[in-house]
């Protein structure tokens, strides 16, 4: 079997903790429908500012809604009620969305969350320390894929982003494959 590694992509993502949360919730008004005292149902368009400042539901994640499931019942994931969570539409179909969770938007512009321990086990904050490192062993490696990073690493006996590039260079020319020993 052939092994794949994932490509870099830039995400966006925001810690979701309760409905409003996402920055766009209330990004566009949406429309909307009003029943007159009359019983008559008049279309209108719910504003975003109208809908933030009265509690209206979110546009990305929207409230927990599951038949048969009641409000005060504990999540299984999260031990919170159910009553505190959200619910995303996907492309699958729909996920529950516990406080706490990270709602990624897609290379197609879909969202999806994703659960905080494995989104800190895959992704690295865009422009941080790591991210910095990231990208440059990404070049560094496409240039030289021979290269391990433990060798790179040894060689270069200093902070990478410190590194100069033609440093970094000197120490893969001068990269021997002995394993590392520690001194």
């Amino acid at each position: 079997m052939a092994l794949y590694r994932k490509k870099p992509v830039v995400i966006e993502a925001t810690q979701w903790r309760k409905n409003g949360d996402h920055p766009k919730d209330y990004a566009e008004d949406r429309p909307g429908y009003h029943r007159t005292d009359l019983g008559d149902l008049l279309e209108i368009v719910i504003t975003s500012q109208h809908a933030k400042e009265h509690g209206g539901e979110g546009q990305v994640v929207r409230y927990f809604r599951r038949p048969g499931l009641p409000h005060d019942t504990f999540c299984c994931h999260c031990g919170i009620i159910m009553h505190d969570h959200g619910w995303i539409d996907t492309l699958e179909g729909g996920h529950i969305v516990c406080p706490g969770d990270w709602i990624i938007t897609g290379v197609a512009g879909e969202h999806y969350p994703c659960k905080p321990d494995i989104f800190e086990k895959t992704y690295v904050k865009e422009g941080s320390h790591i991210d910095r490192i990231i990208h440059k062993l990404h070049d560094l490696w496409a240039k030289h894929p021979q290269l391990t990073l433990v060798g790179l690493l040894v060689s270069a006996e200093r902070n990478l982003l410190d590194a100069s590039d033609e440093d970094l260079e000197w120490a893969i020319d001068h990269y021997d494959d002995e394993p590392y020993t520690g001194n």
